[in-house]
């Protein structure tokens, strides 16, 4: 009798264990993310960065804390990092409209700006409040870039040996062989 006594506490205290075990907290991983968070408020972009890749390694699945990686890596200036990390809470949840915007601000910073409109879009359609303003932005500096190069294929390159036939064929060449004012006035307007 004493034995199955035995027995069954010590049933009772493995089960206990295997419980109490069960129940015990994951090390601190909201507490980590909540100071990551508060340091990320705070402009500690750095600090901020090594809380969330601790809690990365606990819940890499969490589309929030790639998002706040994301933004320290951004904030630290390192674009193509933030990219990729906004590519990551975009991936684990498509509907996250302001990784979309981030990655489209981010993708503006590198100079991909057809990629930019692209992502900003989605943030809009996800309904993002400050989306279109972006999108305006991205799409007045593309209209630029397109008139630059529309400008560029149409003006052809105006060289010093044009100007310098120029010159000859107007015989604008002061008596020390320099180009004459009208000359030089064409030549210094084609260079801009």
């Amino acid at each position: 009798m004493t034995t199955n006594v035995y027995r069954h506490l010590s049933v009772f205290a493995i089960l206990g264990l295997l419980t109490c075990c069960r129940s015990a907290p994951q090390p601190r991983v909201d507490d980590w993310h909540n100071k990551g968070v508060e340091l990320l408020e705070s402009k500690k972009y750095s600090e901020a960065l090594r809380y969330f890749e601790m809690v990365q390694e606990h819940k890499p699945d969490d589309a929030a804390l790639c998002y706040d990686r994301a933004k320290c890596l951004y904030y630290l200036k390192r674009y193509d990092e933030a990219i990729d990390a906004f590519d990551q809470a975009i991936e684990r949840d498509q509907g996250h409209s302001a990784a979309w915007l981030g990655k489209a601000i981010a993708l503006y910073k590198v100079g991909e700006y057809a990629e930019a409109k692209e992502a900003a879009g989605w943030a809009k359609d996800l309904g993002h409040s400050r989306a279109g303003h972006y999108l305006e932005k991205i799409e007045t500096k593309l209209a630029s870039l397109r008139t630059k190069e529309a400008i560029k294929s149409e003006r052809p390159a105006y060289s010093k040996e044009d100007a310098d036939r120029e010159g000859a064929r107007s015989g604008s060449e002061d008596t020390n062989g320099r180009l004459g004012v009208s000359t030089f006035t064409r030549l210094f307007r084609y260079r801009l």
